[in-house]
């Protein structure tokens, strides 16, 4: 018995010490495929995640394209944007979700 709680509460550690390092995870990979992608260069600053809403919350998105007249001027800058998926079309092999983009910043 008193192994079984061990090996649980080290599983639990686990698992919440994933979910406290996941939104940087997220954030890295997010800005590492942004620099990827040919003639574009960007970064988001913040990401938070609602895994049982299905929400993914970025802030301060600044992207730079090559093909713009003065490239050390952003191409887009957003102070957010909010991605939400339906957990239920999921489930179906679908992929419904909604996008909000708000403030628009100027350069």
């Amino acid at each position: 018995m008193k192994t079984t709680l061990i090996i649980l509460g080290v599983i639990i550690v686990i698992l919440v010490g994933f979910r406290i390092y996941l939104p940087t995870l997220v954030k890295d990979q997010i800005n590492k495929n942004i620099n990827e992608v040919e003639g574009i260069s960007g970064n988001v600053d913040n990401v938070s995640l609602s895994l049982l809403r299905g929400n993914i919350y970025l802030s301060d998105i600044v992207i730079f394209s090559e093909g713009y007249p003065d490239p050390s001027i952003p191409f887009v800058k957003l102070s957010q944007a909010d991605l939400s998926v339906n957990w239920s079309s999921l489930f179906n092999r679908r992929l419904v979700a909604e996008i909000y983009l708000d403030s628009l910043l100027e350069n």
